[in-house]
């Protein structure tokens, strides 16, 4: 499990600073993994189905999200505090589940995933991270940042700013594909991407925000 979040992050860092076709190695080595318990295959079919949308391998990232599917099926859906291997979706996964659901424009995974949340300390920012994926899937630009806005300081708090920034730079390119239109709720979204992004030598990060007009 340890190595399965080496790749996944190697990944995303790849990514963050080369593009997400530059991360693809890194995806075919985490495909490649076998054995370990249902929760790990469950989040590992999750970032591959993120990374490879990312990526534009879009017929790749869907087949996971359909693998997905089958994984989450045995295990009862919205279980509350009950820790099941499908309750990553709405914990660690979360982030990934929600990438893949809005560049692949399947919003049923938005559910899927807000019923996973459990009563832990990340969820009022994970249910922050729910409204973003909603309001974008309802063409609302201005919700979703206001959304990402809320939900950044928890996250910030217990080290994973560069998690919720990766979800800020997937919402910009979701968000243009869609033709929406980023005003000024986004000012303060972006300047903190951009900062982060300047420290972490998240070049193409910096050029997704760029082109965005952020």
């Amino acid at each position: 499990m340890v190595y399965r979040w080496a790749l996944i992050f190697r990944a995303c860092v790849i990514a963050a600073r080369e593009g997400p076709a530059a991360a693809l190695p890194t995806y075919v080595e985490l495909a490649s993994l076998s054995g370990g318990d249902a929760g790990a295959s469950i989040g590992t079919k999750a970032s591959l189905a993120a990374g490879l949308a990312e990526a534009g391998q879009l017929d790749e990232a869907r087949g996971h999200l359909l693998a997905l599917v089958d994984l989450i099926a045995p295990f009862r859906p919205g279980a509350g505090d009950l820790d099941t291997p499908r309750s990553v979706l709405g914990g660690s996964a979360l982030i990934d589940v929600l990438i893949a659901a809005g560049i692949l424009r399947e919003p049923q995974w938005i559910g899927i995933a807000e019923a996973e949340i459990r009563r832990a300390s990340l969820a009022p920012s994970n249910r922050q991270a729910v409204a973003v994926a909603r309001a974008l899937a309802a063409g609302d630009a201005e919700a979703c940042a206001r959304a990402l806005e809320a939900g950044y300081s928890l996250y910030e708090h217990v080290g994973f700013a560069g998690m919720w920034h990766r979800y800020t730079i997937a919402c910009v390119r979701i968000a243009s594909a869609q033709g929406l239109v980023l005003r000024d709720g986004w000012a303060q979204v972006a300047m903190r991407a951009r900062t982060f992004g300047e420290r972490a030598g998240a070049k193409w990060w910096l050029k997704v925000l760029e082109d965005a007009g952020l």
